[in-house]
């Protein structure tokens, strides 16, 4: 029975281009790893201090816008109360300016200098459902910072949980015929939807009274919410900065944002966003490095798979050659198209073979001779 070919007969458990395929394939994947790690930090850590720029300039801007808003209703105030004063607050003419102010600054629900003018837009109350006549009990109700406005000092307050709608009081100093008096200003925050709308990030003011003024969620403006103990408005108080960044949490929620200090009364404008949306923003970046990377060890066990075939496959070759000898068959014919290691020992085999096999020609024919030199002594 013939014997089986060493090919079939070996048994290879764990051969080298499993080897190679396991061993490169960890390699690339812990490097790959490590450097996508490391990227997704850099990344993380640049973002953060993007949104922390981002922030910054949120900022600037809507103060710039929030200041030119207030500036302009302040204006347009003194503008009405000059002419009154002029023309007398009692002439029909202060009347008509008074008409024509509430038409043109519908935005504005009152004007008052107490204890000398009182102007009440009675439409802007009409259209918002609210008894107008509450803004005379208010104002009795805030002599100090009328007497805070009449010492040169702006006070900006939040009333809108006593109207019923999102409104910010303006307490101004006016000066009437040499004496210093207190102008309160009474507008909607209507415009502000525009400006504090237009950003996707949490941006609010807030006076020194810890009292929220405007809010980009209007449901915290207009009923006020104290907001003292959020840890950036704190930091910011309690610091002489004219602007800060920094990463806090608040009601176990990560947060990065910026504090920016306004121009009048005191004001703080703050701009935050949540930390999580900046992880989030990372991850996504490290499950598209994922993705490239498993496509990257997929196509490298690929190549690794081919490349080990060609130093594999030769290896087989030289084994079979081997059993061959092994088993006296010399006749060996191993290619050796590479002057590689394996190409050289494939025609070093060669040559063996040949050698082998002239040598085995040799000692037959040694034989053979010998065997006739008996018969020929016997005969």
């Amino acid at each position: 029975m013939a014997k089986k070919s060493f090919k079939n007969r070996i048994r290879l458990f764990f051969p080298i281009s499993v080897k190679l395929v396991l061993s490169f394939s960890i390699i690339i994947f812990t490097v790959l790893i490590v450097i996508n790690k490391l990227n997704s930090r850099m990344v993380l850590r640049d973002l953060e201090k993007n949104s922390g720029e981002i922030n910054l300039a949120i900022n600037d801007l809507f103060a710039a816008e929030t200041e030119s808003k207030f500036n302009s209703v302040r204006k347009d105030a003194y503008l009405l109360l000059d002419f009154i004063r002029i023309s007398g607050r009692s002439s029909s003419a202060a009347r008509q300016a008074s008409m024509a102010f509430f038409e043109h600054s519908y935005y504005i629900a009152a004007l008052c200098v107490p204890g000398y003018v009182e102007l009440v837009n009675d439409q802007f109350f009409m259209n918002n459902e609210v008894n107008p006549e509450i803004v005379s009990s208010w104002i009795s109700k805030e002599n100090d910072r009328i007497e805070r406005a009449r010492k040169g000092e702006p006070v900006f307050t939040n009333p809108s949980s006593q109207f019923g709608i999102p409104l910010i009081a303006m307490f101004y100093p006016w000066h009437q015929n040499s004496m210093e008096d207190a102008a309160v200003i009474l507008f909607s925050l209507d415009g502000f939807s525009e400006i504090f709308g237009a950003v996707n990030n949490v941006s609010f003011i807030m006076n020194m009274d810890s009292e929220v003024l405007v809010h980009t969620n209007s449901f915290i403006a207009l009923h006020n919410i104290n907001n003292s103990q959020n840890p950036l408005y704190r930091a910011f108080s309690e610091s002489d900065a004219l602007e800060m960044n920094m990463v806090y949490s608040e009601n176990g929620i990560k947060y990065i944002g910026a504090a920016k200090r306004m121009s009048m009364g005191g004001l703080l404008l703050f701009t935050s966003a949540e930390y999580e949306s900046l992880v989030n923003r990372a991850g996504n970046i490290f499950g598209r490095n994922i993705f490239l990377i498993m496509s990257i060890i997929l196509l490298s066990i690929i190549l690794i798979w081919l490349l080990s075939k060609t130093i594999t496959n030769p290896i087989r070759m030289l084994i079979n050659a081997v059993a061959r000898l092994k088993d006296g068959r010399y006749d060996l014919e191993l290619e050796n198209k590479f002057p590689d290691e394996i190409g050289v020992l494939s025609g070093m085999l060669n040559n063996l073979g040949k050698t082998l096999s002239r040598k085995k020609t040799a000692l037959e024919q040694e034989n053979t001779s010998e065997k006739d030199v008996k018969i020929t002594v016997y005969k």
